[in-house]
């Protein structure tokens, strides 16, 4: 939500925009943590995965394609 709101609903320095970013950051790590130590059966993200440097460079490649790729819902011009 930080990263929507930053430049158009609210400036990139506002307390919403960066507690948002802040707030996701630290959710997303305690996420990952839980994940790592806790002996589930069907993990949401299954950490093992990440061991694998083949898992990384499509995880990477896949990142870089969606941010560098306009979506063609998105009505701004460029």
């Amino acid at each position: 939500m930080g990263i929507s709101w930053g430049g158009g609903l609210y400036p990139w320095k506002s307390p919403a925009v960066i507690t948002a970013i802040v707030l996701g950051f630290l959710l997303l790590v305690a996420l990952f943590v839980y994940e790592a130590y806790t002996n589930l059966k069907y993990p949401a993200i299954p950490v093992k995965f990440f061991a694998n440097r083949g898992f990384i460079s499509l995880v990477a490649c896949a990142t870089v394609a969606s941010v560098s790729c306009p979506s063609r819902y998105d009505t701004r011009v460029i």
